[in-house]
């Protein structure tokens, strides 16, 4: 698998994380990082803690590809 990008394969990924701690609630990872780093408020309105684990910086990077709703195309565009 020869990626081009492959932070950016990486912060793609991570933002589908994003997305599923967004929109899926009821799950047990959901709520152990509601719990954790954002109880008051939603995902998009999450802060970094003074001592974050890895995961979550990573997810947190990802946060701005969930809010601005990028995706990245594949092939040049053309439908078959």
């Amino acid at each position: 698998m020869g990626f081009q990008h492959p932070l950016g394969f990486n912060l793609t990924v991570l933002g589908k994380y994003g997305w599923k701690l967004q929109t899926e609630l009821d799950t047990i990872v959901t709520g152990i990082y509601k719990a954790r780093y954002f109880s008051r408020i939603g995902f998009l309105g999450a802060y970094l803690d003074h001592i974050p684990s890895f995961i979550w910086l990573g997810i947190f990077a990802s946060r701005v590809l969930v809010i601005s709703g990028q995706r990245w195309r594949i092939g040049n565009g053309n439908f078959l």
